[in-house]
């Protein structure tokens, strides 16, 4: 059982490594103008949304690390595997919303 928290814990690392392409690509897109005509605010819901948990992932990425590693290290190791796999859930909402964002005829 401690080996799988580790292996969430590497998996939702992962996408660390390609975070500063993202952040960059992520604040120019929060930071550009407005299209011309106005989406509708569920559309804005999608496009905001996926954009600010795709930005904030690193902090909920290390809050959920280092609450696995305390339940690990208290030996309760379902709570930790629990605690390791919740940014990975948190990715598959991000995927949904970009998915959402995809969807949006230009």
């Amino acid at each position: 059982m401690k080996y799988r928290v580790w292996l969430w814990l590497l998996v939702g690392g992962v996408p660390l490594i390609v975070y500063p392409v993202v952040l960059l690509a992520n604040v120019m897109a929060l930071a550009g103008q407005p299209p011309a005509n106005p989406l509708p605010l569920y559309q804005q819901f999608i496009v905001k949304g996926f954009l600010w948990g795709a930005t904030l992932y690193p902090i909920v990425y290390l809050s959920c690390f280092t609450k696995a590693i305390g339940f690990s290290r208290q030996q309760d190791y379902r709570r930790a595997v629990i605690t390791a796999l919740l940014p990975l859930l948190y990715l598959v909402g991000v995927a949904m919303l970009f998915a959402g964002w995809a969807m949006i005829p230009v």
